[in-house]
């Protein structure tokens, strides 16, 4: 069993270690964002999600309990401690389907939706004359070629505006 320990050095215990590890990954995060100068509300808005998380709330009660500006302030503390709060690969799926399906009414109303738009345009820098990121450009590209040559709409893409968004796309 592996041992784990927070920043005091006091020994965490768990048999599996789920706990110990989601405690350390609470306290670096907080460590990036005292050391980033950070305003406390920032501060604030992560410790009531690693609160939620640390409470073993699933991904739906998670979402459940936000309103969409704690949303947007969440994204904003993980921006500007430099964190990444939606992985790469989820941010290129997620505009490979706006740029290739993106005549989506519920796409204009959904408010998580267009904050995790705006949230992606900023990380990648795909607004204006911006040089987006080199691998997310490449990582959109695949995704977009195959949305244009699928017949129907693969399941990633179904699953993924289902369970994050609540909204149904077409093809």
């Amino acid at each position: 069993m592996r041992e784990y320990r927070n920043e005091r050095g006091t020994r965490l215990r768990n048999s599996r270690g789920n706990a110990a590890r989601r405690e350390l990954a609470t306290h670096k995060v907080a460590e990036r964002l005292i050391t980033s100068n950070l305003c406390l509300v920032c501060l604030r808005n992560l410790g009531t999600v690693a609160a939620v998380v640390a409470a073993g709330a699933t991904k739906k009660t998670f979402n459940s309990m936000l309103t969409i500006e704690d949303y947007r302030k969440w994204l904003a503390s993980f921006e500007a401690a430099g964190i990444p709060a939606i992985t790469t690969d989820t941010s290129a799926r997620i505009m490979a389907v706006v740029c290739v399906l993106g005549n989506n009414e519920a796409m204009v109303f959904n408010q998580k939706f267009l904050a995790d738009k705006d949230y992606i345009c900023r990380r990648f820098h795909l607004r204006g004359g911006e040089t987006p990121s080199a691998e997310f450009a490449a990582t959109l590209r695949g995704y977009i070629r195959e949305l244009e040559q699928a017949e129907e709409l693969p399941a990633w893409a179904e699953k993924l505006f289902r369970e994050r968004y609540n909204m149904k796309i077409y093809l």
